[in-house]
């Protein structure tokens, strides 16, 4: 479909325009497109009109970003779909096909020598074979999806000149299914517990925290431990995301049962107390594409009247005519209601019972709290919750004694669902010198689905502080830092 080439046009692009950022150590050496990989096919079966121009779009496609991406020779390998097997519905028997015909050079010699597809139908593995009932992912079966990378890969070696051998992908005939596996009991999860943790912590923890400077940008994802250690914001920009390498460090300790450098909340009265509020829906309209897709909600929009310094220290909300309202603010359908029943993300809370409701599309709240306690060899953050899922959360900006410490032009979408706020790091550590410090949020209502697509208004927001305890190992690489600055 149009919107779908637009789109992955637009992701590729984004990629090989800003290679260096995303791949620094090729950076010096560039890259050559000379290949694609295409392995789809499951929303184009049932429908008949998808179904029939299948193939001529996908040579339509191939010729498309042949020219796009300026490779007129790039290789392509294409793997058929594979649902039931041999006992594949007639409908993707038919998508299935269309995939072999395009690398037919009879019917298409202008790319022949250069398509070549692979069937998958002898990688398919039922439900009884596989950790998931779900024939549209292949069941989440690992071995399906390493033959069909396999074979892909095979034949991007053969049409690159080399040659081949495809080894045979038969279901091990010794047994007719994988037993379900029962819930371990506590006592078993105990027991494995003990078993993993001489490896975790004598060997992956270690080499992790190792090698963890090393790690670039487009690995680690998230902020760099040294930058957490060093307690001093980081030179690149701000994200609104607040994942680090410290998490991961932290998620090593929870594989063993440890939980004692997770990240805890040390103000709960922060996320249910009243805060001043008032609501507006604003008269600059929805942000849209020349396509009439809708952007995030999060822009610039006109301030009610007298609210221009709604954030600032000596900003009176009482006489701004603010109300009083009980955090979390939220809506669901238009009531006060959780986002979620089952939320269970420390750094979200979307399924606490909102205390106000989120009437209208934009939100000010403020107030103010007294300074937490700060403790050497432990770490702070500001969160602002409502946003620890996939497709959840809107744009926010948050503001400490008047300045702008964290902001976010939008939600999450697929993937998402990290910590969000800012890092209490030295530069922001003065805002609590006083004892006090004055919070101020401004938040949208999320109106969107996926991405560019309208949904329901909804919101759920609160903020509150957490604390995490450095490990010892950390602070051990903390310390001998310390000493080589001296």
């Amino acid at each position: 479909a149009g919107k779908q080439y637009d789109d992955y046009t637009v992701a590729i692009h984004k990629v090989l325009d800003n290679f260096g950022e995303h791949y620094p150590e090729y950076a010096d050496q560039g890259f050559e497109v000379a290949g694609f990989f295409w392995w789809q096919g499951h929303k184009d079966g049932p429908n008949p009109g998808h179904n029939s121009r299948y193939e001529q779009n996908l040579v339509n496609l191939i010729k498309a970003w042949r020219k796009e991406f300026k490779a007129p020779n790039a290789k392509w390998t294409i793997a058929t779909v594979g649902f039931e097997g041999e006992k594949m519905p007639e409908h993707y028997v038919k998508i299935a096909q269309a995939q072999l015909n395009v690398a037919d050079p009879k019917r298409h010699p202008e790319l022949a020598r250069t398509v070549k597809t692979i069937d998958t139908r002898p990688f398919w593995r039922g439900a009884e074979l596989s950790p998931k009932n779900q024939n549209y992912h292949y069941h989440h079966n690992a071995e399906t999806y390493m033959l069909t990378g396999d074979a892909l890969g095979r034949a991007m070696v053969e049409l690159m000149g080399g040659k081949v051998e495809y080894p045979p992908a038969k279901v091990d005939s010794s047994f007719d299914g994988a037993p379900s596996m029962q819930t371990p009991s506590r006592e078993q999860l105990a027991a494995m517990t003990n078993a993993l943790k001489p490896i975790v912590m004598g060997k992956l923890l270690p080499e992790y925290l190792s090698t963890a400077d090393g790690i670039p940008a487009y690995r680690r994802g998230g902020m760099e431990l040294k930058t957490i250690l060093s307690n001093k914001s980081a030179k690149e920009k701000p994200r609104k995301g607040l994942r680090s390498q410290l998490d991961q460090v932290i998620n090593y300790y929870n594989l063993v049962g440890i939980h004692n450098y997770d990240w805890k909340m040390i103000s709960p009265e922060m996320q249910k107390a009243n805060w001043y509020y008032t609501t507006f829906d604003p008269k600059e309209v929805i942000n849209k594409d020349a396509k009439g897709r809708v952007g995030d909600m999060y822009r610039e929009v006109t301030l009610p009247k007298g609210m221009e310094n709604w954030y600032a220290v000596d900003f009176n909300p009482t006489k701004a005519g603010w109300k009083l309202g009980k955090s979390p603010f939220g809506m669901t359908d238009g009531k006060k209601a959780p986002l979620s029943t089952r939320c269970t993300v420390p750094h979200c809370g979307c399924s606490i019972m909102p205390g106000t409701l989120w009437d209208k599309e934009v939100l000010l709240m403020r107030q103010s709290f007294k300074a937490p306690t700060f403790k050497e060899g432990h770490r702070y953050r500001i969160i602002v919750g409502g946003a620890g899922h996939g497709w959840s959360g809107e744009g926010y900006a948050l503001y400490l004694n008047g300045k702008l410490i964290s902001e976010a032009k939008g939600g999450y979408y697929k993937g998402g669902g990290a910590a969000r706020g800012a890092y209490i790091f030295e530069d922001i550590l003065p805002e609590f010198k006083d004892g006090m410090a004055t919070f101020a949020v401004k938040a949208f209502m999320r109106r969107t689905g996926h991405r560019g697509k309208l949904a329901p208004a909804r919101g759920h927001i609160s903020v509150w502080i957490q604390e995490a305890q450095l490990p010892p190992p950390v602070m051990e690489m903390h310390q001998a830092n310390l000493s080589d600055k001296k």
